[in-house]
């Protein structure tokens, strides 16, 4: 399944893609990863701020209507959120969009695949088996 599909263009089919996308927040602010399970339109995954702040991992959900993610980020629990509404690049590698609600104020995000950034910060947190790209597109 290609990244593509996350965008809805198969989403009358059911299938299950799991994508790890990187992240910079709030004009490069904050960066990380999130890993993000599809099945169907909808969306679970896991938020993990690398740069700009530590805090503990955070449960995002959502999902896809055509070339638009729609995804909330739980904090704290849940007690907070975030939510945010992203729109995916042609080319099917990044979204970029803009987020509300605590701490936010129409606030950007630009998530693309890990592959898409090869720099490497000098020290990421331990993620899985791969380091975190830093920068923007």
């Amino acid at each position: 399944m290609s990244f593509q599909a996350l965008a809805g263009r198969a989403a009358i089919r059911l299938y299950l893609l799991l994508v790890l996308l990187c992240f910079a927040h709030a004009n490069n602010r904050f960066q990380g990863r999130i890993v993000l399970k599809q099945v169907g339109t909808q969306l679970t995954g896991v938020w993990r701020t690398d740069v700009g702040k530590d805090e503990p991992d955070d449960r995002i959900s959502g999902q896809v209507a055509g070339d638009t993610v729609y995804f909330t980020r739980f904090i704290a629990g849940g007690d907070l959120k975030q939510k945010y509404a992203l729109t995916m690049r042609k080319d099917g590698n990044q979204l970029f969009g803009y987020g509300d609600g605590f701490g936010l104020n129409h606030t950007d995000l630009n998530m693309w695949r890990e592959a898409e950034k090869p720099k490497v910060s000098s020290k990421p947190k331990k993620f899985g088996s791969s380091n975190l790209p830093v920068g923007s597109k």
